[in-house]
This record gives C-alpha cells, sequence and structure tokens, in this order.
C-alpha cells in the first residue's frame, strides 16, 4: 500500500478501537483515498529487441566469454520454446536430444514430465554451446547440468534474474 492509504488504514483500524471502547469518534471512509488499480506494463518484444537483448547478454562478461554465451543460449531458449526459467536451468545434458530434436522436461508444474519439441536452428544453437562447453573441460555426462556457470555447477535462477535485469 502507498503511504497515505497505508496512513488510513491504521487511523481507521483507531478511530473503530476507540468506538468499541466505548469513545466517540470520527472514523474516516474507506472512499477517501481512490482505489488502488494495479496496471501491468506489456511491452511486446519484436525480433530486433530479442536480437538486441541476445547480443548484449552474450557479452555479460567479456573476458569470459562463455559466461555470456550461457546466459544468452538460456534466453533464447525461454524465447523460442515458452519454458519456464527453472525448466531451463534444470536441465541435463541427457534431456536434450539432438537426434529426435527435442528436450525431456522433468518434474515441471504438479510434477509432470513433458517432451518440447524444438527447431533445427535451436539444435543448432544448442551444439555450438555443448561444443564450448567442451573445448572449456565441462563434463557431458548425461546427469550433469546442461547450462553451467564457471565452476561447472547449474545456473542458480537468481543469477540469471541479476543478469537479465542488469542486460535490460
Amino acid at each position: 500500500l502507498s503511504g497515505r492509504k497505508q496512513l488510513l488504514v491504521h487511523i481507521r483500524q483507531f478511530c473503530r478501537f476507540l468506538n468499541q471502547q466505548g469513545i466517540t469518534c470520527y472514523i474516516p471512509d474507506k472512499t477517501l483515498l481512490p482505489k488502488l488499480v494495479l496496471k501491468p506494463r506489456y511491452f511486446p518484444l519484436q525480433q530486433d529487441d530479442i536480437t538486441k537483448l541476445l547480443k548484449d547478454l552474450s557479452s555479460v562478461r567479456e573476458t569470459r566469454f562463455f559466461v555470456g554465451q550461457t546466459y544468452s543460449t538460456i534466453v533464447g531458449l525461454l524465447w523460442c520454446t515458452g519454458m519456464r526459467r527453472g525448466e531451463v536451468l534444470n536441465l541435463n545434458n541427457g534431456d536434450v536430444d539432438f537426434k529426435e530434436r527435442t528436450l525431456l522436461i522433468k518434474g515441471t508444474k504438479f510434477r509432470k514430465t513433458r517432451m518440447i519439441p524444438i527447431d533445427k536452428s535451436v539444435v543448432a544453437v544448442l551444439k555450438k554451446y555443448i561444443l564450448e562447453k567442451n573445448r572449456n573441460k565441462y563434463l557431458l555426462n548425461r546427469d550433469t547440468p546442461f547450462f553451467v556457470n564457471l565452476n561447472g555447477t547449474r545456473v542458480r535462477g537468481i543469477n540469471m534474474c541479476n543478469v537479465f535485469a542488469r542486460v535490460v
């Protein structure tokens, strides 16, 4: 609540309390301040906006190319598939099937498992990311995280949000 509205709520409650105790006083009406209406801000993104965003994400840490490539690939995958952030970050290497061009999403909302088809352009980007992971000597076992940070551990959601907010 905003400051004035919050103040009015407290004054009303205090005046109601006084009236219950037998002390008569004026109780301010709820309608003294206009009703707070939340207007969601909607900014539809165009293809050019996404291209610029991915380019900016890929240069997050210019000294460590792999970091930027990781964030850029994550956001690109979110854009192309409509997956949730947690679903993308929880992908393991074994969940990506390049031959069938599918992603296996385990334990999603309501603990369901589903498969998502991906386009050959997405497969090409994911293969490029895997090659970069291999070049940097990260583990490529089936049960290791697909998207990793510099330590080789899974990218954390809060880090992804912070980088995304900084770039936007």
